[in-house]
């Protein structure tokens, strides 16, 4: 499936085996320049048989997946809180930049006004909604984390600096009122979205 002696996909070859939609999938996988070597390679369970388990094994345990997948943070922070999975997978999902503000969708393209959906002056990243708007402050005054949240809050740090520099400042109450806080945040924003969308439309 590679050219001879080179690490590219032999694009004539795939597209005569397979079919489109596939030999587009394939061509369309990375080749990772750590791995020089092309083998295959299976892990098995005790009983001699392959798994999706054991695959998913192989895949985290080895070094090159690590460095590309991996984010090098204390995870088990958010994991070991005493809150509802939901929440905590939440604080996950903030932390990895996955959740669709609208800054992160004006990247990906979706053309939709970039301003935060609470104050509607600065532009929506995580950063903005949760620690540098207006109302978002209140919250936090209100709750008395603002002071610690000041402490750690640096022009350079991304959200997920910053939640993980405060799980470091907090107790674990501190820590449990601070992550419900932050969801409520968000539910908030998203049902102020929802209602402006049902009133123009």
């Amino acid at each position: 499936m590679f050219k001879p002696n080179t690490k590219e996909w032999n694009e004539n070859f795939i597209r005569y085996v397979f079919h489109t939609g596939t030999s587009n999938q394939i061509l369309n996988s990375l080749l990772l320049p750590s791995i020089r070597v092309d083998k295959a390679t299976l892990w098995f369970e005790k009983n001699g048989l392959h798994s999706v388990r054991s695959a998913y094994r192989s895949i985290v345990n080895n070094d090159a997946a690590m460095l590309q997948h991996r984010v090098p943070e204390h995870w088990n922070s958010i994991w070991n809180l005493k809150l509802p999975p939901k929440c905590k997978n939440f604080i996950w999902r903030v932390c990895r930049n996955c959740l669709p503000t609208r800054m992160r969708l004006h990247s990906k393209g979706v053309n939709y006004p970039t301003s935060c959906a609470i104050c509607d002056i600065f532009d929506e990243d995580a950063k903005h909604l949760f620690f540098e708007c207006s109302k978002s402050i209140m919250c936090w005054q209100r709750a008395d984390l603002w002071h610690t949240i000041q402490q750690v809050r640096l022009p350079t740090s991304s959200c997920a600096d910053m939640i993980f520099n405060l799980f470091k400042h907090f107790d674990i109450p501190q820590q449990q009122l601070f992550s419900v806080i932050l969801w409520s945040l968000w539910k908030h924003r998203n049902n102020k979205v929802w209602n402006n969308i049902t009133e123009t439309t």
